[in-house]
């Protein structure tokens, strides 16, 4: 039975191939020199069985897309869900989610309609001696790529919700400071350093006790510490 006008065909392509059928839907008209049209094509894709290809073809008529967009990449599709999710995030934030992006470079040129969850799987796993804020961060950029892809009709399923974290870095042991080292730290405060050209100049301008002060006392890390340390804040004197 013929396919109605605008639905699109399926042909064989002769030789031995491993995906042999064709599916084609017309792109439009282009009359020739000679005032004859030719009839121009956009390729669906290619499958191994005439029935996967009528799949195909039924699926895109129930859900037309942008033909141009089905070969949109997992890292074109993170580049804009990370402009969009991190917009209002801090500094540090929008850094760690950067450094778990870059575990993810073996499937960034894959196209999305390509991705399957083995395969965002094995990057969880490949990573799974490193701290569990890492898989955390991993899993919220599949889960954002995948929702976006499926806001946009450009995927059916959504694989990043069965990924699962398999965390097992050992928790870092730590030490903290103690009273007479705090104390020290106090009689230190105005600690003068030399510099790369052989000067010294007062502690303030290479931020050194003050700085270990503050974040004693505040708790935050050092990433937030350089990046809204400013130099105004001065330590209140302790009991020490």
């Amino acid at each position: 039975m013929k396919n109605p006008n605008g639905y699109g065909g399926i042909s064989k392509l002769p030789g031995n191939r491993r995906k042999p059928y064709r599916v084609r839907l017309t792109a439009g008209w282009q009359y020739q020199t000679d005032g004859k049209p030719l009839q121009k094509y956009h390729t669906l894709g290619y499958y191994t069985s005439r029935r996967a290809a009528l799949i195909a073809l039924a699926d895109y008529n129930k859900r037309p897309y942008d033909l141009n967009l089905q070969h949109i990449t997992l890292g074109e599709l993170y580049n804009q869900w990370y402009d969009k999710h991190t917009v209002r995030l801090s500094r540090s934030s929008r850094c760690s989610f950067t450094a778990a992006w870059k575990k993810c470079t073996d499937i960034a040129n894959e196209p999305i309609k390509k991705v399957k969850k083995a395969q965002m799987q094995a990057v969880l796993d490949n990573n799974q001696h490193l701290s569990p804020s890492v898989q955390t961060r991993l899993k919220t950029i599949f889960n954002g790529i995948f929702r976006l892809a499926l806001e946009n009709d450009l995927i059916n399923v959504d694989y990043s919700r069965y990924l699962e974290k398999n965390a097992t870095a050992k928790q870092t042991s730590r030490s903290i400071f103690t009273h007479s080292e705090i104390k020290c730290l106090w009689k230190n405060l105005e600690l003068t350093l030399p510099l790369a050209d052989g000067s010294r100049h007062h502690y303030n301008d290479v931020r050194l006790v003050d700085t270990v002060l503050i974040m004693l006392y505040s708790g935050i890390r050092i990433g937030e510490a350089a990046g809204n340390t400013n130099g105004t804040y001065r330590p209140q004197k302790a009991d020490y």
